[in-house]
């Protein structure tokens, strides 16, 4: 009995010191990773009363540590870290997984450095995360934008900017979207500072970079306005428009802030205005190609007028363009019954012919004398006839010059040719010719107050007579 107790016992303590195959969960040839994150393959277990001793040779170092059941942790197969998926530490090292432990660890190899690093603060890799998804284009908190190479879990992403090549992670980027607000890839569009440019892309906090159209650069903005085919007004792009500083030119983009883009005719330069006011087929009588006069009396022939009340018009004498909100349009006839082609006369006695009269009573009209143009308010016009006095008839005036009379005007005055010089002389007191004055006549014998004997020429209607002295010949 003793001899069997003493055989039990060595027995006992014999099994007690054997090396087995597995402690727990963790087995010979088993991956496993200590407490100082060092990894390598178990190479023999000893299980003793005091617990278990088990020793793993490091797959980096090829030294063989000692350690325990406790403070080991056995690789394993993960469904959030499956080998070969990204992974992102807390000191954003991304690179594919190696290895997963039990105990939350996850050992990864830096894509761009190859290092090799232990965490267990690990974000998977996902497929999108609130719109962020690989391919596309992201934008940072200090604008920076690239295209996603890699997003995780948490949103943190990694993105290679466009401008730099270079790589960046960051905690928060915004994704790109299809359009927000009428924005979209290709769409011109305007910024605060009235930058004009096509976007490139759009972003879902409102964020765009877009490229100017006049100078190739491209900007990014939060604020950009799109494009729209037509303003408030009716402005639409390719028609002719002013703004307030009476520039004028061809509307190429207007935007649904107001702003309008215009190439000035005159420089060919881009302006942008958010004061637009497109032309229009008519406005108080004003229409492109007729005639109008300003405020300065320069008369001109229209070329536009615009919603605002401006006209552009060009002055035939000196070929300079104006523009005015203060233009007459020609009409047909004025008040006085005044129209083109008429003979008319001023209040400094200068006739001519009229050339245009204007809604505000004015009238231009070239004068018959030098064949200089003038403009005068409500010009008086000639007559067929006026008490007597007509077109063709001899009068005689205040100065006993007698001639023939060539216009006769509505104020009363006259035009005559003198018969004896050929001058041309106006008189407000003309007196007709008439058949007969007191019995005298055109050929009657007379004897004036100085005994001079003659024949009478003229018979005037107060009067006077014209004779040729009959001894001398001269007219008296």
């Amino acid at each position: 009995m003793h001899k069997f107790l003493v055989s039990f016992s060595a027995l006992t303590c014999f099994a007690q010191a054997y090396g087995g195959d597995c402690v727990q969960d963790i087995c010979l040839g088993d991956t496993v990773i200590d407490a100082n994150d060092r990894i390598g393959l178990v190479s023999s277990i000893e299980t003793t009363v005091g617990g278990s001793s088990i020793k793993f040779s490091e797959s980096s170092s090829g030294y063989t540590y000692t350690s325990t059941y406790e403070r080991l942790s056995k690789k394993i197969s993960s469904t959030r870290f499956p080998e070969g998926s990204f992974a992102l530490d807390g000191q954003n090292h991304i690179g594919p997984v190696k290895m997963a432990f039990a105990n939350g660890k996850v050992y990864l190899s830096e894509e761009s450095s190859g290092h090799k690093y232990v965490s267990n603060n690990m974000s998977p890799e996902v497929a999108e995360y609130s719109g962020i998804a690989k391919g596309k284009y992201v934008i940072d908190t200090n604008d920076r934008i690239g295209k996603t190479l890699h997003v995780f879990e948490k949103g943190q992403t990694q993105y290679r900017e466009e401008t730099t090549g270079y790589n960046y992670v960051v905690a928060k980027a915004t994704a790109q979207v299809d359009s927000i607000d009428g924005l979209a890839k290709g769409v011109v569009a305007i910024d605060s500072n009235k930058r004009v440019g096509v976007v490139q892309v759009v972003f879902a906090n409102r964020q765009a970079r877009y490229k100017e159209l006049d100078s190739g650069y491209s900007y990014i903005s939060k604020d950009l306005a799109s494009e729209t085919s037509e303003l408030v007004n009716g402005t639409k792009p390719g028609m002719l428009v002013i703004d307030s500083n009476d520039r004028i030119g061809t509307a190429l983009h207007l935007f649904t802030n107001g702003q309008g883009q215009y190439k000035e005719s005159s420089t060919n330069y881009n302006y942008v205005s958010g004061s637009l006011n497109p032309e229009i087929t008519e406005l108080n009588g004003l229409k492109k190609d007729l005639f109008a006069i300003d405020s300065n009396n320069r008369v001109g022939k229209v070329l536009a007028v615009f919603k605002n009340g401006k006209g552009l018009y060009r002055e035939p004498e000196s070929g300079y363009s104006y523009i005015s909100l203060e233009l007459s349009a020609a009409v047909a006839v004025l008040e006085s019954g005044l129209k083109p082609g008429m003979v008319a006369i001023d209040s400094n006695d200068r006739f001519g012919t009229v050339l245009h009269t204007f809604a505000n009573q004015k009238a231009q009209y070239k004068q018959n004398a030098t064949g200089y143009n003038y403009v005068v308010s409500s010009p008086s016009p000639e007559v067929p006839t006026l008490e007597g006095l007509s077109k063709g008839i001899v009068a005689i005036d205040n100065n006993n010059r007698i001639g023939k009379v060539i216009y006769v005007f509505a104020n009363k005055k006259a035009v005559y040719s003198e018969n004896s010089t050929g001058y041309s002389y106006i008189s407000s007191t003309l007196m007709n010719e008439v058949p007969e004055f007191g019995g005298v006549s055109r050929n009657t014998r007379i004897i004036d107050p100085n005994n001079r004997i003659g024949l009478t020429s003229y018979v005037f209607e107060d009067g006077r007579v014209q004779f040729v002295e009959s001894g001398t010949g001269y007219a008296y």
